[in-house]
């Protein structure tokens, strides 16, 4: 799911119960469509289209399977990111060019979406109109909508799960992931939130072996990207960190020197490993590589306060940057800017009655 472009998933016959205001529903393996032949090699080639920057080819393409396979949420996912990234690139030039008169093609996007979803009714409308939704409370009302008109539907409840957990309803989006995998056991995106809300909870060994379950589904599945993948190969070496497992979590690393996993956030988790072998001043420079590439990325300078203030003895610095991660983190919208923003604020509160202690 994105918000703001959504800030950008059987086990048998069991009757279950609705534990949170929603409707009953039995949660009964239902397959979804699958794409194969040649609708399939035209979506991988549209993705690499989108991936490699031709935004308006793979929106072309990807129109014509879509138009024709309504019933694959997968290509309308994958149409909305297209559709997406070329409104992006549109507005884009329309602020270079100054032009102010033209009305917004993402606002434009937005709106067509919500008309098609209160026009439809139906559940794969409204979830795609809450992905590209940019207020996270009106998103989730259209997932409650949607899963209302088809509870049996695992996207509505993946839409669900993740915008209650950028909204700080924890209780509820692990009930709506649970409802999502008791739908679609392989749901790539369910099993890699799973593992992030597991980590997030401090449940390591489950986050381990969910993660290493989805890196393996998806090795099999040609519409996850190699970028993908390597993301979460990174997220799974800072698990393995978090676990004292220094070693293997360096080897990982090392495997994605040349992938294409974002470079801020590997110099950050090879901050970590670093760190976790006691080599301080190596894991201050992997930090400093890092901002070199994004001096406005939060993951860095989260990592850096914490450095200083585990390792370097002076609150002053330490409180520095967790003020500049605070001030980072309220302007992103990410699931991960949401709890380093609350863990600032924490970090921030302790140093300052440190400091104040020690000047008293």
């Amino acid at each position: 799911m994105r918000l703001g472009a959504l800030l950008l998933v059987a086990l048998g016959a069991a009757a279950c119960g609705s534990t949170s205001g929603g409707p009953d529903y039995e949660a009964a393996w239902r397959a979804e469509p699958e794409l194969t032949g040649p609708d399939l090699d035209r979506l991988v080639a549209a993705i690499g289209d989108l991936e490699a920057g031709r935004a308006e080819p793979a929106r072309d393409a990807l129109r014509v399977i879509a138009t024709r396979r309504r019933d694959v949420f997968l290509l309308q996912r994958w149409l909305q990111e297209a559709e997406l990234a070329v409104a992006q690139e549109r507005a884009e030039f329309l602020r270079a060019a100054g032009d102010t008169e033209t009305p917004d093609p993402l606002t434009d996007l937005r709106e067509s979406y919500r008309d098609r979803a209160e026009e439809s009714g139906t559940a794969t409308d409204l979830v795609l109109a809450a992905r590209i939704e940019d207020d996270a409370p009106a998103a989730l009302h259209l997932l409650d909508r949607a899963v209302e008109a088809d509870p049996l539907d695992p996207w509505a409840w993946y839409g669900r799960a993740h915008v209650s957990v950028l909204l700080g309803r924890w209780k509820d989006a692990r009930e709506a992931l649970q409802r999502c995998l008791e739908l679609n056991p392989r749901h790539l995106q369910a099993l890699r939130l799973s593992a992030w809300i597991q980590a997030e909870a401090g449940s390591r060994d489950a986050a381990i072996d969910e993660l290493s379950s989805w890196i393996a589904l998806a090795g099999d599945d040609p519409t996850v990207e190699p970028g993908v993948r390597d993301a979460a190969r990174l997220d799974l070496a800072l698990l393995l960190v978090q676990e004292g497992e220094s070693n293997r979590a360096l080897r990982l690393i090392d495997q994605l020197e040349d992938s294409s996993v974002d470079p801020v956030r590997r110099f950050t988790a090879l901050a970590a490993v670093c760190e976790a072998r006691g080599e301080y001043l190596d894991a201050l420079e992997a930090i400093n590589l890092a901002r070199d590439e994004d001096p406005q990325a939060l993951l860095p300078v989260v990592q850096e306060a914490l450095l200083i203030e585990r390792h370097f003895g002076d609150p002053r610095r330490a409180l520095k940057a967790w003020r500049l991660a605070l001030e980072l983190s309220r302007q992103q919208k990410d699931l991960g800017a949401v709890l380093q923003r609350t863990r600032a604020e924490v970090h921030i509160g302790r140093l300052e009655r440190q400091l104040a202690a020690t000047e008293s």
